[in-house]
């Protein structure tokens, strides 16, 4: 499995990649701290089945690189890490067939994708 983690927090990146690794030992995890990175990244690694997205970055905010990401990688599951639950994000869920988890994210909140 690979996964690409996209947020602007080392810590945060960080703990979602732990998480995985619980789940899932021989995940391959990429990183992406910024909008621009993640989108080089989607360009970059042909194979991706798992990503996470937080909705605070750089330039472009998550809810802007959903249909960028989805264009590139159809089948990915993404799933948006966000504090930010609101209708705008939640109409992504329907519109780009993505899943949505509220800040703090805890362990079990991302297991249900590995099992």
């Amino acid at each position: 499995m690979n996964a690409l983690i996209i947020d602007d927090s080392k810590a945060q990146r960080a703990l979602l990649i732990a998480y995985i690794k619980s789940y899932e030992s021989t995940a391959v995890i990429y990183q992406a701290g910024s909008s621009t990175d993640a989108m080089a990244k989607v360009r970059e690694i042909p194979h991706l089945d798992f990503i996470t997205l937080d909705q605070n970055l750089d330039r472009k905010s998550g809810t802007d690189l959903v249909p960028l990401i989805r264009e590139q990688l159809p089948n990915a599951h993404i799933v948006m890490i966000t504090t930010q639950c609101t209708k705008e994000i939640k109409g992504l869920i329907v519109d780009y067939d993505i899943e949505l988890v509220c800040k703090p994210v805890q362990p079990n909140n991302l297991k249900r994708y590995f099992l």
